[in-house]
């Protein structure tokens, strides 16, 4: 499966890849070389932030990072490096994107006609009914 493209804070700005995030040693650096510490995991996602407030103020690379007055505040999610190796996979890898390529066209079709058919909708109330 194609991993999802990033969208950044600001249109044409700073996606998320665009950041050295380093979970082992626990810290991210920003395009301009700012470096702060990833906070611990907290939550019921176990979501890690990296909080740059009153760095991003004198910044000249501001406008392309975020709109906020607080300075850019980033959310690691827990499986972000296996997501970031697979966008970088996906992006580089030609074995990857023959495979990609090869098998989807047919997902696509088989998906549509099962659509088209009306498979779309269930028809019965319940998951016992439709299971059957």
């Amino acid at each position: 499966m194609k991993p999802p493209p990033l969208r950044p804070a600001v249109p044409s700005g700073f996606a998320l890849d665009d950041f050295a995030i380093d979970t082992t040693a626990d810290t991210v650096t920003c395009p301009q070389g700012h470096t702060v510490e990833l906070a611990p995991p907290r939550g019921q996602h176990q979501q890690r932030k990296a909080t740059f407030g009153s760095l991003c103020t004198g910044c000249p690379l501001h406008e392309r990072c975020t709109t906020a007055k607080a300075g850019r505040i980033l959310t690691i999610r827990p499986h972000y490096d296996q997501q970031a190796t697979a966008r970088r996979q996906a992006a580089t890898d030609p074995a990857w994107q023959a495979e990609y390529r090869r098998w989807r066209p047919p997902v696509e079709r088989a998906v549509a006609w099962i659509v088209q058919h009306g498979n779309r909708r269930l028809h019965y109330r319940g998951t016992l009914k439709n299971d059957t």
